[in-house]
């Protein structure tokens, strides 16, 4: 399976714009220099696997979270998913649970209509 950096740095730059993170306050958290996070944001480089761990950590995501657009296979992809939904509810109380369980629901019926 050949690695993805494209999708990798364009996750790693969606999440760190949706937490309105300047690429200079990212750098700063990982100890790296602002063009390294640019040219990993743009594919021009590789990045390493602890960086990444690095990045992860400081972007309050998991590494699966940005890898996933990077597989290939379906079924990862839908796994993470899951994943993902399980920590968005995680910290919720029984009450919010059963909102987002509601509309969950609501929103699969509408999707599949379509």
């Amino acid at each position: 399976m050949k690695m993805n950096y494209e999708a990798l740095g364009r996750k790693i730059k969606e999440v760190r714009r949706k937490q309105n993170m300047t690429q200079e306050y990212l750098a700063e958290k990982v100890d790296l220099s602002v063009s390294h996070i640019s040219n990993i944001e743009t594919a021009k480089t590789k990045v390493s696997l602890p960086t990444l761990v690095e990045i992860s950590n400081a972007l309050g995501v998991s590494v699966d979270y940005l890898l996933m657009d990077s597989y290939h296979s379906p079924e990862m992809k839908e796994d993470i998913f899951v994943k993902e939904l399980d920590a968005v509810i995680e910290n919720c109380g029984p009450r919010d649970k059963k909102i987002v369980l509601e509309i969950s629901r609501k929103l699969a019926e509408l999707l599949d209509g379509e």
